[in-house]
């Protein structure tokens, strides 16, 4: 009986103490848990997954400028100065288009979840969701939008699950956002580039002037081919940040990592938790900041 009492005892103070740490760790999580629900509501922007039915074909058009998209859509790059494309699930690619030209052009059928218009010089594109309850599929199409070398305008991009790739285009600034989608740019300029994501990673590479990334549970990896010329934040909760910048490059770097490391290979220094590295005349200022993931400058 009095051992009985014994392992009894032992029992309940095993679980006060579990339940001691399971509290503690929601209590340190919690930070996190705010900014993941604050940043995934900015980037789904209130979507209701009740707002659309089942049939693509039987759509309101609230806006008389809409039209049904085709295969192929082309357009004078004097009709656009401002691009808006909205996708749910279908993958986008961006590119250089091989004529003074712009094209929209759809894959596998993806035409018949978009709809578009053409108003002020701006260019707008939206796929529809198909209304299952907050499950955005499709079960295959693509975007493609193809973008003359010479053209110089404004791009935002909103995106759901699809993934966005982005390849060898100029733009003046590009304002992009995705939830589970990831982001992958190559050999492109951008003098303003800001991308959000919630799960995706962010993969870039190109000449930029000033860059904002922020993600919850993605990596950040950037390569720079030239200096940055205005301040840049990179921001990741559980996701490790990487940049690649010139060797020539001035930037002061403040720096803050709850678990994860700091290393400037560039400036020869090293840290954890917080601090800043300044290398030359540190004339950029750049925000690094991660709860778990690691901080690396190369």
């Amino acid at each position: 009986m009095k051992k009985n009492y014994i392992l009894a005892s032992l029992w309940i103070v095993i679980a006060v103490f579990l339940t001691f740490l399971l509290v503690r760790g929601f209590e340190a999580s919690n930070n996190s848990i705010k900014s993941l629900k604050k940043l995934g509501h900015r980037i789904e922007n209130e979507i209701d997954p009740e707002e659309f039915e089942d049939d693509y074909d039987d759509w309101d058009y609230e806006d008389s400028n809409f039209q049904a998209a085709t295969e192929k859509n082309v357009f004078e790059v004097s009709q656009v100065e401002n691009i808006d494309l909205e996708i749910k699930a279908l993958p986008l690619e961006i590119k250089k288009s091989n004529d003074s030209k712009i094209h929209i052009d759809f894959i596998d059928g993806a035409e018949k979840y978009c709809k578009f218009s053409l108003s002020n010089n701006r260019l707008m594109l939206e796929e529809k969701k198909k209304g299952r309850k907050s499950f955005y599929y499709h079960s295959k199409g693509k975007v493609i939008l193809t973008i003359p070398e010479n053209y110089s305008g404004c791009m935002d991009v909103q995106a759901v699950s699809g993934s966005v790739k982005i390849n060898e285009i100029k733009l003046d600034s590009l304002d992009l956002e995705a939830v589970s989608g990831s982001v992958n740019i190559y050999d492109s300029t951008i003098l303003d580039l800001n991308i959000n994501t919630v799960s995706g990673s962010i993969n870039a590479e190109g000449n930029f002037d000033a860059i904002e990334c922020e993600t919850v549970s993605g990596s950040i990896k950037v390569k720079n081919v030239s200096q940055l010329k205005s301040n840049s934040k990179f921001e990741s909760i559980s996701g490790s940040v990487i940049l690649e910048l010139p060797e020539d490059s001035n930037y002061k770097i403040d720096y803050e990592s709850m678990s994860g490391s700091f290393t400037d290979n560039l400036n020869n220094t090293s840290g954890k938790k917080s601090g800043t590295s300044v290398k030359g005349n540190g004339k950029v200022k750049i925000s690094i900041s991660t709860i778990s993931g690691s901080i690396k400058i190369q």
